[in-house]
This record gives structure tokens, sequence and C-alpha cells, in this order.
């Protein structure tokens, strides 16, 4: 992108981006001190609660020192960003896995007589479990015209 763009549009853009990534770790130190206060700690820092809201609040001001042009633009990728996750995510998420996995499971249930609802539930557990669906399925069900 240097070769496209002012090299002071890319500083600013770089600047405003890299504070936000910090303001973001020092919130997730703070939330996690909160929510986990027994994790192990493998070094220790001092004065740490004043480090972490000192972070967030200079970082604040820094990005607040840069122009206004650079808050939308950050903005926007952000936008562009969560968009792009979300959207992905939908699709490759372990739930949007499950789901399938249950589709199918539902397809070949029709298609396979069962001993029950109960070894249905059991199969759609190990197929959850095992991430797959075949095994899963294959230990619980009857083939057709078996006993």
């Amino acid at each position: 992108m240097a070769g496209f763009l002012p090299l002071t549009l890319l500083a600013e853009m770089t600047n405003i981006g890299t504070l936000f990534a910090f303001v973001i770790v020092c919130g997730a130190v703070l939330v996690m001190r909160k929510t986990n206060p027994d994790a192990k700690r493998p070094f220790r820092a001092p004065l740490v609660p004043l480090v972490r809201y000192w972070g967030i609040v200079t970082c604040l001001l820094l990005m607040f020192s840069l122009p206004v042009e650079n808050w939308w633009r950050l903005i926007g990728w952000l936008i562009i960003g969560l968009i792009i996750y979300f959207l992905y995510g939908r699709k490759h998420s372990v739930m949007a896995q499950q789901r399938e996995t249950e589709h199918e499971l539902a397809a070949m249930a029709s298609q396979v007589r069962l001993s029950g609802t109960h070894t249905l539930r059991r199969a759609v557990r190990g197929a959850r479990r095992f991430n797959d669906t075949i095994v899963g399925f294959a230990h619980c069900a009857k083939k057709p015209g078996a006993t």
C-alpha cells in the first residue's frame, strides 16, 4: 500500500490501529483480572492496578490527538472486518458444524430405522462429541431388515 498512498496517511492509520489494539489489550487484562483472579501468572509487574488504567488513558489520549479522518477510517475498517468475521464464522464455526451434523443425522434417521428416539438422541450426542457423523450414527443405527 505504500506505493499507492501517502506515507503520512499510512503512518496515521497504523498509529490509530496499534493504539486501538493496546486499548483492547489493557481492557482485556482489566476484565481477566476481575473474572479470573486465580489464574497462574508467569511474571509479575510493578503497579499492576495503575498500569492497566494508565495504558487505556494514555492510548486514548494519543488516539484523540490524531486527525478526525483517521477515526472514520478506523470505524470503516472495523465494520468491514466485523462483517468478514461474522460471515466467515457463521459458515465455519463449531455451532454451524454441529447444526449441519444434526441435519445430516435427521436425514439419515428418515432413511434408517432406529430402535427408538432415545437411540437417535444418543447418536446425535455421539456425533457432536466426536464430530464424526457416520461413526457416531452407525453405532446406534440398525440396518433395514436386520434383527
